[in-house]
């Protein structure tokens, strides 16, 4: 009998979730997916269906990113989003992009693709972009920037 490779899951689990906490017992993130598979030779984790929470300083909901894929690699501490990744903020932001990283030293989600950010007022378009869910920060650079603003006593 053949040993499996360290390509093929140790572990697979189906409609999974995984919560990481920071070393105060405090939630950084919850990673809810359709499948999750562990691969222990490699140090990393796959996931499929992708659902990730990030949290702010106080433990409260800050960003929820959807995504078809999620590769998790426990040697560096990274999450790697891609396919159809979007994001809703607390506050409203909703954005897109095909790619994102979240680095767990620097507590940044960050994506390299352009970026599409809106919210009720506003469109924002950017060649890339940092989000800081301790605080609730956004950073795009190059954006272009449309606002949208509703018109008083009945104007045209």
């Amino acid at each position: 009998m053949e040993s499996p490779s360290s390509a093929e899951p140790g572990v697979e689990l189906r409609a999974g979730e995984l919560v990481r906490y920071d070393a105060q017992g405090r939630p950084l993130w919850t990673l809810e997916a359709q499948r999750i598979e562990h691969l222990p030779d490699a140090r990393k984790t796959r996931a499929e269906g992708v659902r990730l929470t990030l949290y702010d300083a106080e433990g409260r909901e800050a960003l929820i990113v959807t995504a078809e894929k999620l590769l998790w690699d426990h040697s560096r501490e990274t999450l790697e989003l891609s396919g159809g990744v979007r994001g809703t903020s607390a506050k409203g932001l909703r954005f897109s992009t095909e790619r994102a990283y979240w680095d767990e030293a620097t507590q940044t989600l960050q994506g390299g693709k352009p970026v599409e950010i809106e919210r009720d007022d506003l469109r924002l378009a950017g060649e890339s972009f940092e989000f800081h869910p301790k605080d609730g920060t956004l950073i795009v650079q190059n954006a272009h920037l449309q606002l949208f603003f509703e018109r008083q006593g009945g104007e045209n």
